[in-house]
């Protein structure tokens, strides 16, 4: 759960959600050695198994779910989602299992080898058709999900993720806290947020970057931790970028920055939605991402709200982000379409998928 990504995000914007609907909230994990009440409210139970492989979670869940007859399972990311159903069907309940998927998995787990990935396809072709409901977070999410194991492209609903528009309700608070940030440096204040991994592709943002500051100044921000860190850290200073890069660590309130930042930038190889885009559009602030699968082209709308580049090519990125900063803009737009993700909406769509008439009461 912790330190908070994407989908941990999501989950605490949905349990917020359901709760405001009037539903009671209980937070099942698998394994987290660190506290992680203090980002959910007081009402919320949260359960933690200390199970650090799948097999080790499935019977401390078949037994949450005997005692406590939860009316709807919300199960994410596989292969927990493949469990979760497991467990629900060995304890003989009638707990409807949603289970959704928040990334492209047939490019997650590409290189995990030839075993692995006949495991998975089979998990989900016999674990998927028996969960109530399959969702994916993008288009390509629930194309990927329906491809892999053999399902109906209707079988799978894209509910896109909860984003929360904290930006838009914070207005100025927490400026001054990230000056910093930017301070001393001339130039165009440019933000990446994400995990520093992979599938990120930091490098091409760098190596974009160089060719930038070739023909303006500029000071790029990048908030996150991760396995590639190090590797990172020494890139930029393989590239002479040491003065013109700052790695901030996790941060858990970004509405400062992105607010204070000129655009904001996506490089990654895949997505499985792009939740820092809609964070980024709550703001006003202007993006520029890699048209990768997926997520990207469907919030920005095929490119109308934001520029989209290959994946992979640093001038493509670096003429991109040059030209974005140079067009005028239109805040209003991008916080209006940011709108459009917000947690009210994906948590009545989930209750949609299993008690159409309580979603509609509520």
């Amino acid at each position: 759960m912790l330190p908070l990504g994407g989908a941990e995000r999501v989950q605490i914007d949905l349990a917020h959600e359901f709760q405001l609907l009037g539903f009671a909230v209980d937070i099942v994990i698998a394994d987290e050695p660190q506290d992680a009440r203090p980002y959910f409210h007081d009402e919320v139970r949260i359960f933690t198994f200390g199970a650090s492989r799948i097999r080790s979670f499935i019977r401390p869940f078949m037994a949450y779910l005997r005692a406590e007859r939860p009316d709807l399972v919300i199960a994410s990311m596989w292969p927990f989602t493949v469990a979760c159903v497991i467990a629900a069907r060995l304890a003989r309940t009638s707990t409807p299992v949603v289970v959704s998927d928040h990334t492209i998995l047939s490019a997650q787990y590409a290189n995990q080898g030839a075993v692995h990935w006949l495991l998975m396809r089979a998990s989900i072709a016999l674990a998927y058709p028996l969960a109530a409901a399959r969702v994916g977070v993008s288009c390509g999410v629930a194309s990927d999900v329906a491809r892999l194991g053999r399902l109906t492209p209707e079988s799978v609903t894209v509910i896109h993720n909860p984003v929360s528009t904290q930006c838009i309700q914070s207005g100025g608070e927490g400026l001054n806290e990230v000056g910093d940030a930017w301070q001393g440096h001339t130039g165009a204040r440019l933000l990446a947020v994400g995990r520093l991994k992979e599938a990120k592709n930091y490098p091409v943002m760098l190596r974009a970057l160089s060719q930038l500051l070739e023909r303006r100044p500029a000071h790029l921000v990048i908030l996150g931790t991760g396995p590639q860190e190090a590797h990172i850290r020494q890139l930029v200073r393989t590239c002479g970028l040491t003065e013109h890069v700052s790695l901030a660590g996790h941060v858990d309130v970004l509405a400062a920055y992105y607010q204070r930042a000129d655009l904001f930038i996506l490089s990654s190889d895949y997505e499985g939605f792009g939740n820092v885009i809609v964070e980024a559009m709550s703001c006003g602030t202007p993006v520029v991402s890699t048209d990768c699968p997926s997520g990207p082209r469907e919030i920005l709308e095929y490119g109308a709200l934001g520029r989209l580049v290959p994946v992979g090519d640093a001038s493509a990125l670096a003429i991109a982000i040059e030209a974005e900063l140079d067009m005028p803009h239109l805040p209003e737009d991008l916080k209006k379409r940011a709108a459009d993700f917000s947690p009210a909406i994906a948590a009545r769509r989930y209750l949609a998928l299993v008690f159409p008439e309580i979603s509609a009461q509520r």
